[in-house]
């Protein structure tokens, strides 16, 4: 348990992480030197050997002016400093505006502990360079419902690709943000949960894979534009009453179930 960090000075891209598990509170003073291609005014959380780091700080904008941006998992190829579970979770609320960038190298989780976690900005999901990475984004309580915007960053062809997102963990949670990019997000887990998907998603391309549980889609484009797949008997996906004109781009898998709306119009 640690209390108060002063990373005044560091540079590099310094990180704060675990290899078993710590919890940090109180104010985490951030580098203000920028050196060798790595930002300033940036809190960068990774856990690694499965260790989970807990970060109860409350995360804001530097001296109420500067943005403060967060980078959850580091960007190495050694998969053992990223294939932990980082968990925000403070206790007054985020307010950082400068976004959060989601590396996928190693297959961190992120864990979400209120509604305002990821701060006012976007989530930024990292391509990853090794083929087949598998990341994670959960929640820590019931009925979480997240506002920010969610990005797939466009991989460079030959150099890297998307990653697989999962929506995991024992609690149902919402994603009211827009989802963009060219990402693959599947919901499988342990224990089915429901998985909320109310944004205007006509920006991400991505495919959306049910394995168990219910992917609720609460409008007519939250499906996106790429393929949706049912993946198992125990897959569903439900368009709720505000998607009464819902689109499809594709639809795959020769088990699980889609409910529509009274009345609704599938194209």
């Amino acid at each position: 348990n640690i209390s108060g960090i002063d990373l005044t000075g560091f540079n590099d891209g310094v990180f704060i992480g675990t290899s078993s598990a710590a919890v940090l509170t109180g104010a985490i003073t951030p580098s203000s030197v920028t050196n060798g291609g790595n930002a300033a005014h940036t809190l960068r959380f990774t856990a690694g050997n499965s260790g989970t780091l807990t970060v109860n700080s409350n995360l804001a904008d530097i001296n109420g002016s500067t943005p403060l941006s967060v980078v959850i998992g580091s960007p190495s190829l050694n998969a053992d400093f990223s294939d932990g579970t980082v968990i925000l979770a403070p206790g007054t609320g985020n307010t950082y505006t400068g976004g959060t960038t989601l590396n996928s190298n190693g297959g961190i989780t992120l864990a979400l502990g209120s509604n305002n976690a990821l701060g006012t900005g976007t989530l930024n999901i990292a391509p990853t360079l090794n083929g087949g990475t598998v990341i994670g984004l959960s929640a820590t309580t019931t009925d979480l419902d997240i506002p920010n915007d969610i990005v797939f960053t466009t991989p460079n062809i030959g150099v890297n690709s998307t990653p697989q997102l999962n929506l995991t963990g024992s609690h149902d949670f919402t994603l009211a943000g827009a989802l963009s990019g060219s990402g693959f997000i599947m919901l499988a887990n342990n224990s089915p949960i429901n998985v909320t998907l109310s944004g205007n998603n006509s920006g991400f391309s991505g495919d959306l894979s049910v394995v168990n549980g219910s992917l609720i889609l609460d409008n007519n484009n939250a499906a996106g534009t790429g393929i949706l797949g049912l993946l198992s008997s125990a897959a569903t996906a439900v368009f709720t009453s505000n998607a009464a004109a819902p689109i499809l781009y594709g639809l795959d898998g020769s088990d699980g179930s889609l409910v529509l709306p009274s009345g609704a119009v599938l194209t």
